[in-house]
């Protein structure tokens, strides 16, 4: 019998799932599409999450039979309501008028928050399960709740706590908290595979369900960047540059964040348009490498000679040799293209106690196995 997990990774545009094993060695693998929503607001998009995550465990039966656990992330700040009506993390929403006339301190936490903004939006956009009390899930927590009965809300660390809500600014603007599930924090059993879950995804009856919270998160602890001076880049239809720091770091342009491990931060230069050509995907990677090594340079932070890529992009070798050429830094994957697969079973494996740390899991599971070296590199402008 395989000492594995099953890792889930909701994104965007598709469901990923992996069959992992303690050293790394990944079983099995299945990406899911998620047909295009021709509506922001498309109610029930959850249920595509839900269909999606029925079709991999069928692809990979013969492997989910040998899974110890299941462990989840996904994008965020996406919201769901019990009965699976959405409001996904991109759908545009307009200022609300509790945060316009709100006390200045609270908008100022309102604003480090990525979920009031988005909870007030879906209180004017869905009146009628706003008014009925129905509970609001995050996207990976949804999946969690209907696997295993779980109603909570994944705290990837406790500094992250700012980023989603306090009591305070929940009776400020008047938010019910029984709306809201608990926090509840990553890399411990929310609970186990129910016999409902079981008979209808095919999986093991009993059997432990984590949650890794944010794919943003999964992703920074599957390329292993939760070490002082280890770099990743989480290149898809948006990107993001993420160096981790032992104290927090800041620039115009650089978005300084907790690390998923204490006392250690995560800056990252964030670019929401990646490009269209691999050319100007290359332009933008360099001078994002640029910009983050001058602010960690003028805070005297190690900056490495090395980028670990997941992503949409990390599947295309010609675009990595591109980058690596023009901003001089060497490029390295993972096993996998999708790295939050490696930090969701790093997790799994630390929450079953297989590892004594989430760094000591990161070693064993997410390796470095392919490179690729500057070529008459350009380097710094």
């Amino acid at each position: 019998m395989n000492n594995c997990v099953l890792a889930v990774d909701i994104g965007t545009s598709a469901l990923k799932a992996a069959i992992v094993c303690a050293d790394g060695n990944v079983l099995d693998f299945c990406r899911e599409e998620f047909a295009p929503s021709g509506n922001s607001f498309e109610q029930k998009f959850s249920q595509k999450w839900i269909f999606a995550f029925g079709e991999a465990c069928k692809k990979m039966q013969g492997a989910i039979c040998d899974i110890r656990a299941i462990c989840v992330s996904g994008n965020g700040p996406t919201l769901v309501f019990e009965d699976g009506t959405t409001l996904l993390w991109n759908a545009p929403i307009s200022e609300n008028d509790e945060l316009k006339n709100c006390a200045d301190e609270i908008l100022r936490e309102a604003k480090k928050s990525i979920f009031i903004p988005r909870i007030l939006a879906a209180k004017k956009i869905f009146c009628k399960h706003w008014n009925e009390r129905k509970k609001i899930f995050s996207c990976p927590e949804f999946l969690i709740h209907k696997i295993c009965g779980a109603q909570i809300t994944i705290l990837p660390e406790a500094r992250f706590k700012a980023a989603y809500w306090s009591e305070e600014i929940l009776d400020a603007l008047e938010i019910p908290r029984e709306m809201l599930c608990d926090f509840f924090p990553a890399m411990k059993i929310a609970g186990c595979t129910t016999a409902e879950s079981a008979c209808e995804f095919g999986l093991p009856r009993g059997i432990p369900v984590i949650g890794a919270g944010p794919d943003f998160v999964a992703a920074l602890i599957g390329t292993a960047t939760i070490k002082a001076g280890a770099l990743c880049d989480r290149a898809g239809s948006s990107e993001g540059i993420n160096l981790c720091t032992p104290s927090p770091i800041t620039a115009n342009g650089i978005r300084t964040l907790p690390s998923p491990v204490a006392p250690l931060w995560n800056a990252s230069f964030l670019i929401e348009n990646p490009g269209k050509t691999n050319s100007e995907k290359t332009e933008n990677f360099a001078q994002g490498i640029r910009a983050l090594k001058k602010c960690a340079q003028a805070h005297g932070v190690l900056f490495p000679d090395i980028i670990t890529i997941t992503g949409g992009q990390s599947r295309d070798e010609n675009l990595i040799q591109q980058k690596a050429d023009v901003a001089g830094i060497q490029i390295a994957l993972a096993q996998i293209p999708d790295s939050e697969l490696l930090g969701d079973a790093a997790i799994a494996f630390t929450a079953l106690g297989e590892f004594d740390s989430l760094q000591n899991a990161t070693d064993a599971i997410c390796k470095r196995q392919n490179f690729f070296y500057p070529k008459n590199p350009k380097g710094e402008k």
